[in-house]
């Protein structure tokens, strides 16, 4: 299997792993980290391309965390450190978790609030950045293995920096992965969105009338099976997806009448308290009104 290395500011590529430890052997140097000045040989070390284009060593995760955190502009004065409280020193280290950055005394505290997730909520880590977040991820499926960002930015840097690299299906030309779609059960890598575009127009025409997109999967296919629910008609690409399409489908469709009928009861209690409110309102004035009359009939 092709092996690929990002070496001062190259992209190079080797035929297996022996050739590969051969260069690393023969090119090896020690640099000082660049957050904390710890030495260390340079492919033991965290690389990273900031936006113009300059390569920067770090010994760890802490060290390359918190220098994007600061390169961020994000960062406050100086606090206690979030994990053990102590004062801070000189030297600092930084996480954001969230849009929030915390500051930390040592690589210890930074690693144990990494590994700690607060209670009711799902805690991601970037495989780039590193940093914790909490939304919707940027997922890459490369070499048998799922990767997880936390921004499109992050994904395309880390895409650059490991050599992520295949032959586009379309222009057969080997560029950046840029996205992987399945054709009638094939996954194809492609370069840009131009020719994801491309190679949909040529395989509809292929296809012609019969060419469908999934409504399960997504892929697009020749049309297996179509189902009609509710006056739409679905197409899928096999039985499979089908079952599976209605299998949630009957999900929903059971909690609909139970979610609006809650909804129901809440407008119809409110509609009830405000009638009672007013009706209250109005209540009192009518007796205030017909007491000052009784009053003044008296005195007369």
């Amino acid at each position: 299997m092709l092996q690929y290395l990002y070496h001062e500011g190259q992209q190079r590529r080797f035929c297996n792993t022996g050739c590969l430890n051969m260069f690393k052997k023969k090119n090896t140097k020690v640099l000082p980290c660049a957050w904390c000045n710890t030495l260390g040989k340079n492919f033991d070390m965290i690389a990273n391309v900031d936006t113009s284009g300059k390569m920067d060593f770090f010994c760890s995760l802490c060290c390359i965390t918190s220098y994007k955190v600061k390169q961020s502009g994000t960062i406050g004065p100086k606090t206690k450190c979030k994990f053990c409280k102590k004062t801070l020193s000189d030297s600092l280290y930084y996480n954001m978790a969230d849009r929030v950055v915390h500051q930390f005394c040592s690589p210890n505290c930074w690693t144990n609030f990494q590994q700690s997730s607060p209670e009711g909520s799902i805690q991601l880590n970037c495989t780039y950045c590193h940093n914790i977040f909490s939304g919707k991820p940027e997922i890459l499926d490369w070499q048998g293995s799922v990767r997880q960002f936390c921004c499109k930015v992050c994904c395309e840097d880390y895409k650059r920096l490991h050599g992520v690299v295949s032959v586009c299906e379309y222009c057969k030309q080997e560029k950046i992965l840029h996205e992987k779609i399945k054709f009638s059960g094939v996954e194809k890598n492609f370069c840009s969105e131009g020719c994801v575009l491309l190679y949909k127009q040529d395989f509809t025409k292929k296809l012609g009338l019969c060419c469908i997109t999934c409504a399960y999967c997504s892929q697009t296919c020749r049309r297996g099976v179509t189902k009609e629910l509710d006056g739409n008609t679905w197409d899928f690409c096999g039985e499979e997806c089908k079952s599976k399409y209605l299998l949630w489908y009957f999900k929903v469709s059971r909690r609909l009448p139970i979610k609006f009928g809650l909804l129901a009861l809440a407008f119809a209690l409110t509609i009830l308290f405000c009638f009672l409110f007013h009706f209250r309102s109005w209540a009192r004035r009518k007796f205030n009104t017909c007491r000052r009359e009784l009053v003044f009939f008296l005195r007369s």
